[in-house]
């Protein structure tokens, strides 16, 4: 497994969340998510959802 569709949900935290409980290490993050501005828009997914699991 790659990717869940929760991803695209309220809660793309949770979602990675329930991936690493699963062991996945890498996840693909779909780059349609960032098209109004990428550059922003990644930055904060970026320290929202994947900056947690950095350290773990």
């Amino acid at each position: 497994m790659t990717g869940s569709p929760k991803v695209f949900g309220a809660d793309p935290q949770g979602a990675i969340e329930e991936l690493a409980a699963m062991g996945v290490d890498r996840t693909v993050i779909p780059s349609f998510l960032f098209f109004a501005d990428p550059a922003e828009q990644l930055a904060e997914f970026s320290e929202r959802v994947m900056a947690p699991f950095l350290d773990a």
